[in-house]
């Protein structure tokens, strides 16, 4: 009786713990260590490709802040040599001044929006599916995604700088912040005019009253012209705007 009753104890205690396994790393602490090698795997790649000169970024980027630092950032938005909005022509003016290479500088201003679309995007899925897992592959998905590594890491153009703030608008439309979203569409155009894309999808927002259309006025006015506002005061600073 007493062994028959002793392996009835140990059925029950390993039943025990099998429905309820002993963590020797607590769960929480494995997906910050999962996240952590998965973004630590995409700077590695995006590291090994700094070094890479394209013919956009010598012909280009690097002529446009030579001229930014010799010439000044008045002059440069008053010449017209740099075709790109002022938020860029920004940018540039911080690379001509920062002690850092403006290859790598300029790359990682770019890589710094990859990641900053990948948390939005993380975000967006997490609302949408509620699952941690598929928000980090779908932020994993795209640091690794061909195109996004080259664009920014390998020729150093901008188009993530633009895209980030997109992403993020509709993080904050899933957030029912319509302010904010309209807001970073703004600047995102500020950036890049291909970035007028979003709007028929604001559109739909807006007829579907679930984004109020006065914060449309503050996307497409009050977003560009405090962002124009540095470029108006250089102007005026040199003698271009009366």
């Amino acid at each position: 009786m007493r062994r028959t009753s002793h392996l009835k104890e140990e059925r029950d205690t390993l039943g025990i713990l099998a429905a309820h396994p002993v963590r020797l790393v607590p769960r929480h602490c494995l997906s910050i260590l999962v996240v952590a090698v998965g973004v630590a795997i995409t700077i590695a790649i995006r590291v090994q490709l700094f070094g890479f000169h394209s013919g956009d970024l010598d012909n280009c980027a690097l002529v446009w802040c030579d001229h930014i630092k010799k010439f000044g950032l008045a002059q440069a938005l008053k010449s017209g040599i740099i075709d790109y909005n002022p938020t860029y022509i920004y940018m540039l003016w911080l690379v001509t001044k920062l002690p850092f290479d403006r290859v790598v500088t300029i790359k990682l201003c770019s890589v710094l929006c990859d990641y900053v679309c990948a948390a939005a995007l993380a975000s967006i899925v997490y609302r949408v599916h509620h699952s941690k897992l598929r928000a980090a592959v779908a932020a994993f998905a795209l640091l690794v995604a061909p195109t996004v590594v080259f664009n920014g890491a390998l020729w150093g153009q901008c188009d993530m700088v633009y895209t980030a703030p997109l992403v993020v608008a509709l993080a904050t439309a899933f957030g029912k912040r319509p302010y904010a979203t309209t807001a970073l569409f703004g600047l995102a155009i500020s950036v890049k005019l291909q970035a007028i894309f979003l709007l028929p999808l604001l559109g739909v927002w807006v007829l579907r009253r679930e984004l109020p259309w006065r914060s449309l006025l503050l996307g497409n006015r009050s977003g560009p012209r405090w962002v124009k506002a540095p470029a108006v005061l250089a102007l005026r600073a040199a003698g271009g705007v009366g």
